[in-house]
């Protein structure tokens, strides 16, 4: 098992990235183990709680403009540790299909600790990270819709490719 990506599609009309938008976007998980895609203090954050034993953080500032914009995380798997069945592997942070920050991180087989529960706008006690506080509600920003792909296939942005396509001569 690896952590899906998650694609949030978010739209606000000043803008994502300011101070006022915040709250735990896709987190699902407790402090025993999870993971979540949250937006802080005027950044984009992912954490990935270890059994509740190492928790591993990918973040980046960000500042978006009005209108809709696509936040994801992707785990792409290289590998598995050694001395325990974790797979390792990059987790990749991405605004409108565009790569914006990686790093390594080693994820857990099975499910997520006890009272795994996946939400999506918001994120209640115990919470993955104790970075942020629980309930931790979206404000500022509203979700559209979220994707989970457990495919193992690579992202495809199909409307990308269609105006490629027909900006062709």
């Amino acid at each position: 098992v690896t952590i899906p990506g998650a694609s949030t599609p978010i739209a606000r009309g000043g803008g994502v990235g300011a101070p006022e938008d915040e709250g735990a976007l896709f987190p699902q998980g407790t402090r025993l183990g999870g993971h979540a895609l949250v937006l802080q203090d005027g950044a984009l954050w992912y954490v990935h709680n270890w059994l509740g034993e190492d928790i591993q953080e990918v973040s980046v500032p960000l500042s978006l403009g009005p209108g809709r914009h696509l936040l994801s995380a992707e785990f792409v798997r290289t590998g598995r540790e050694d001395a325990t069945p974790s797979p390792i592997g990059t987790l990749t942070l991405y605004v409108d299909e565009k790569p914006i920050a990686s790093e390594r991180i080693r994820t857990q087989p099975g499910k997520f600790g006890l009272g795994a529960a996946l939400t999506v706008g918001r994120s209640r006690a115990p919470t993955v990270s104790p970075r942020y506080p629980a309930p931790f509600t979206l404000r500022g920003a509203t979700i559209e819709s979220v994707v989970v792909d457990v495919s193992g296939e690579p992202f495809v942005a199909h409307e990308a490719e269609v105006r490629a396509y027909l900006a062709r001569d």
